[in-house]
């Protein structure tokens, strides 16, 4: 009956098998390196080969010392000729060592060795290992107990110094430690301990570990050379590719020792220094540079510069402007320190990048967001963050603000075109400019809306002056092409601390104060006054309520008649607005309308009176007409020729009885579209008047264009008439009479009060009166109530 192994036995063996594929595995990865290189490996075998010669001062001299102390110990006891030629052998070996480290010290530790150079270095160290066993063996059976210990220690001492130091160049480590071995276990137990046969596993044992070792130690020194070959292939290629990055690139290398001299110092650098890389070599690069700082920008900029230079810590994209051959320049300066492994500073290294093209880009789309394209003043952003600084400065800020803009900007721009109103504004650009006070800013707020600051508060006589020199700087004639062109502008001044103490109101107040100036007459200025922000409150106030008016149904509609002069019969009546408020009671339109515009509410108060005037006159007799007011804001409306006709609609008045109303300031917007409009309108039967004749900046070639049906004369005309002298006022009025019927328009007298007033408007040949006379304006019930008992004997 067979009976199984045990569990142990496979294990055992297996481990043997383990250990011994380890070894042999190892010894040749030991003896060829990983590179399939030849040259690698030639260059390999050449750095173990210097690694043992570097050693040999140290192995030969105690090989010497020992066989020394060896043969001193043994002369009485050993035939004196063996002892001689032993020693002798092994002085020789170890001269023959030293002779090769010798002359190794001149040779480049790159150098290849010569061919089988390697290998008979083994067979030396092998023949050193031969003698010392040998003799270790012959002199063990001659010694006493004594003399065995020392030669015991001696040879353990030889073999495991050896191998360690042999260990370099794996095949001389391997053959020392495989002769002592050999030579142990073949010699001493021959002599003495032949029935000792476990000392054969101790001496065994002990040669494996000395293997061990060798092949340890040996994969470790391979392993560094492969590495530092790595790094030096790597240092190879970055040094190519930095090379090829100085030649196509404008960023200059540059590195310094620890004092800050330059040194390996950039062709490039040199070249953008117009200087050779001899005269930088060496240099300070802080003196360099600052060499180069002319301004006082540059210079300020220098000492953060050197601030960093002199702290051993990285900083990048240091700017600073420097001027190279009288070129300015801009620089942006990147460095790290350099230290060793203890962390001692050694100096620094570092990039140039010329980012001069880079910085004009910036400096032009810095221009681009802070300047105004037309004029090149600074535009509105720039504007507010000079007074944002000038109140961030200090607590109590000291400005003083000019606003401005041109009075008569828009009838030049219409009547002589774009082109010639950018000029306009450029010329201004250039007066304002000359006119400006030191620490001041001029700039373009927009359109002819222009503003002077000063971080500076002017006292009221001196800003006075100053407004005062501005506008007749404006007022100074300008010629472009045939035309002589005055410039009139409006100035608004508010300052800190005497009129507020924060930027926006400032800018508040200074609008204020223009928006009084431009209500007194061209060309003034005037000062912000602490009523101007009660009356802009109370403005403010009023618009919420006629918001809450509309809404509320709080306005009205009046109408005042309108009378044939030769006839005495009524021709009409002009629809008038009118405010009852809950709590203010009855508001004047004068009060109320202009806000309305400004608001832009003038479009919904215009649709109710549109939309209640037709139906309160669609119960008039047929043959009276409603003369409904529109103002030019309505006219920027794509939708008011619709409106008028849903009013006419939805009233069911017939588009005859209706009359549009328009003042001449309608025509310097969109003319075309307002003619289109009035055009449309008049097709369809709406009759077209023109209000307040006379009294705007329409030019007279307008009334040969547009569609018109009447002309309303205003009642400043009339009031001239009551004068003594009124030769002029009766001139114009006939004049514009004259000039209606020859254009086939009629005519229409406002403000007529008395019976002697009908008879000279009616000797003139007008068409139509209205005014108190007749009756002052009435509501709607009214209305009905007069034109039922109107008398044409009135």
């Amino acid at each position: 009956m067979n009976r199984e192994p045990t569990s142990s036995n496979p294990s055992f063996f297996n481990l043997l098998y383990s250990v011994y594929f380890w070894f042999i595995k190892n010894i040749k990865s030991s003896i060829n390196t990983n590179s399939s290189n030849r040259d690698t490996y030639k260059a390999f075998k050449s750095r173990q080969y210097y690694a043992i010669l570097q050693q040999m001062p140290f192995s030969s001299t105690g090989n010497m010392l020992t066989s020394l102390l060896l043969t001193l110990f043994f002369w009485n006891d050993v035939n004196h000729y063996v002892l001689i030629s032993w020693i002798s052998a092994l002085w020789c070996i170890a001269i023959i060592n030293i002779i090769l480290w010798y002359k190794s010290k001149s040779i480049e530790k790159n150098t290849l060795i010569k061919k089988h150079a390697a290998e008979w270095l083994t067979v030396i160290l092998s023949l050193a290992a031969i003698l010392h066993i040998t003799m270790a063996n012959y002199l063990f059976g001659l010694s006493d107990e004594q003399g065995r210990l020392l030669i015991i220690c001696i040879i353990i001492s030889f073999a495991s110094v050896g191998a360690w130091m042999f260990s370099f160049l794996p095949i001389a480590g391997l053959a020392w430690v495989g002769i002592f071995t050999l030579g142990l276990l073949i010699g001493i137990p021959y002599h003495f301990w032949g029935h000792y046969w476990y000392f054969a596993l101790i001496v065994t044992f002990f040669g494996l570990i000395l293997a061990s070792t060798v092949i340890v130690f040996s994969r470790m020194f391979l392993s560094n050379l492969e590495a530092e070959t790595k790094i030096e292939h790597q240092r190879q290629v970055v040094g190519m590719l930095l090379n090829d990055f100085e030649k196509n690139a404008s960023d200059w290398l540059w590195e310094t020792d620890e004092k800050g001299n330059l040194q390996h110092t950039s062709l490039h650098l040199a070249k953008a220094l117009n200087v050779t890389i001899q005269e930088l070599e060496g240099k300070n690069f802080s003196s360099i540079i600052f060499s180069l700082c002319k301004s006082a920008t540059s210079k300020e900029l220098f000492q953060d510069l050197n601030t960093k230079l002199c702290t051993p810590l990285p900083f990048k994209n240091m700017q600073i402007p420097v001027e190279v051959a009288k070129c300015h320049k801009w620089w942006a300066i990147t460095a790290k320190p350099l230290v060793n492994f203890n962390g001692l500073f050694l100096g620094w290294r570092g990039v140039i990048s010329d980012i001069t093209e880079i910085k004009l880009r910036e400096q032009e789309m810095e221009f681009l967001a802070n300047a105004d394209p037309l004029t090149g003043l600074a535009n509105r952003h720039k504007f507010n963050q000079f007074i944002k600084q000038v109140f961030e400065k200090k607590a109590s800020a000291n400005c003083t603000l000019f606003l401005m803009d041109l009075d008569n900007f828009k009838i030049i721009n219409d009547s002589l075109g774009h082109i010639v109103g950018d000029q306009l504004l450029q010329e201004m650009a250039k007066r304002l400019s000359a006119a400006i006070k030191p620490n001041g800013l001029v700039a373009r707020l927009g359109g002819d809306e222009f503003a002077i600051v000063y971080q500076y508060t002017l006292d009221k006589t001196s800003a006075q002056e100053h407004a005062e020199q501005i506008l007749d700087t404006l007022k100074k004639p300008w010629y472009v092409h045939e035309y002589k062109i005055e410039m009139y502008a409006s100035i608004g001044i508010a300052s800190t601390p005497k009129d507020t103490m924060t930027a926006h109101d400032l800018f508040k107040f200074a609008d204020m104060a223009l928006y009084s100036a431009k209500e007194t007459g061209k060309s003034k200025c005037s000062f912000f006054e602490q009523y101007m922000e009660e009356n802009g409150k109370s403005k403010l106030a009023l618009l919420s309520d006629i918001k809450k008016g509309l809404i509320n149904n709080e306005f009205t509609i009046y109408y005042q008649p309108q009378v044939n002069l030769k006839s005495g019969s009524l021709n009409g009546f002009e629809a008038l607005v009118r405010w009852n408020h809950p709590i203010k009671g009855t508001i004047a339109p004068d009060t109320f309308i202009p806000l309305a515009e400004e608001s832009g509410l003038i479009n919904k108060l215009g649709q109710f009176i549109l939309n209640q005037a037709c139906k309160d006159a669609s119960s008039w007799p047929k043959h009276l007409k409603v003369s409904v007011n529109v103002s030019a804001l309505q006219f920027t409306k794509n939708t008011l020729v619709e409106d008028i006709f849903n009013a006419l609609k939805s009233s069911n008045l017939a588009s005859e009885q209706l009359e549009i109303e328009l003042t001449e300031s309608v025509m310097i917007n969109n003319y075309e579209y307002v003619v289109k409009v009035l055009n449309n309108l008049r097709e369809r039967g709406v009759k077209v008047a023109l209000d307040d004749f006379g009294t705007g900046y329409s030019s007279l070639s307008y009334l040969q264009e547009i569609p018109l049906d009447k002309l309303k004369i205003d009642r400043s005309f009339v009031e001239k008439l009551n004068v003594v002298d009124n030769t002029q006022a009766t001139a114009i009025v006939k004049s514009i009479i004259s000039l209606a019927q020859a254009l086939n328009f009629e005519t229409t007298i406002e403000g007529i009060e008395s019976a002697n007033q009908i008879a000279i408007f009616k000797g003139m040949g007008s068409t139509y009166g209205q005014g108190y006379y007749y009756s002052k304006p009435i509501d709607s019930a009214s209305t009905i109530s007069l034109i039922n008992n109107w008398n044409n004997k009135l």
